[in-house]
């Protein structure tokens, strides 16, 4: 497995896999007061009061009364999301999904998990590299 930091606390990351950009048909289709989305983790088509707005893991456009935005997504490192197959962090081209992390504790558990345990939320970053002695 690969790893990182985050928080300055060292994460070892297993069962990952690179996240498609398209969703499976009928996977992920939720309605609520805020209106209805389709898609899950890197990847969702949201419908709501504010517009339509498509996001993958490379790119994101919003349409809604303040015209068309378009820009990148996210800083590779950044977690996209958090749920109960794992977490969704930005890679170069795209993105991966950790199902299992291991903590300094030394046990694999679920990323959703440790995440809780950790504070740890969308939105968040791990660490940048440290760059290589020369």
């Amino acid at each position: 497995g690969a790893w990182s930091t985050i928080k300055g606390v060292k994460l070892d990351l297993f069962d990952s896999a690179k996240v498609a950009d398209v969703p499976a048909i009928g996977e992920g289709v939720t309605l609520d007061t805020h209106g209805l989305k389709i898609g899950h983790g890197a990847t969702q088509i949201s419908i709501g009061r504010d517009g339509v707005n498509i996001t993958t893991a490379t790119q994101s456009v919003a349409v809604g009364s303040h015209g068309v935005k378009v820009g990148p997504r996210s800083v590779p490192g950044t977690i996209l999301s958090i749920d109960a197959n794992g977490m969704t962090i930005a890679a170069n081209g795209g993105a991966i999904l950790a199902k299992r992390v291991k903590a300094p504790d030394g046990k694999k558990i679920a990323a959703a998990e440790w995440a809780a345990s950790a504070g740890v939320k969308a939105g968040d970053k791990f660490d940048p590299p440290t760059p290589k002695a020369t």
